[in-house]
């Protein structure tokens, strides 16, 4: 969603996490501030998805990880730097601490896939 509003330029633009609460305030404080159309969206696992034992107890941690391993990465896209002749995307999440295929396979969809369908599963992952 993200990479589409960019394409209009005018956007502000933010992917943010929960777990990074610094992170989350200065997105939504630039979004405010943008003089124009702003579109935050923010990474935040749900029971479904029924990632962890624990459920929703540790909802910090699944943002973290996500982030950490490169699933959810962390941006903000800022036309206005654009004036000032700065690049209007900014990395915010630079290192990746984990593997992908490891944050994957701790998420239902994909446990039960490797249940119901493990030549498929071995195949993506």
């Amino acid at each position: 969603m993200g990479e589409i509003f960019m394409t209009y330029e005018h956007v502000y633009v933010a992917s943010v996490c929960l777990s990074n609460q610094s992170h989350l305030l200065q997105a939504l404080i630039e979004a405010d501030r943008h003089n124009g159309p702003s579109f935050v969206v923010a990474y935040a696992p749900c029971i479904q998805q029924q990632v962890r034992p624990d459920s929703l107890n540790d909802m910090f941690d699944e943002c973290r990880y996500a982030v950490d391993s490169g699933y959810w990465p962390l941006y903000r896209y800022n036309p206005s730097l654009i004036e000032e002749g700065k690049n209007p995307f900014i990395l915010d999440s630079k290192k990746l601490r984990k593997e992908v295929t490891s944050f994957l396979k701790r998420e239902g969809r994909f446990i039960n896939l490797k249940k119901a369908h493990p030549e498929i599963a071995d195949e993506l992952f």
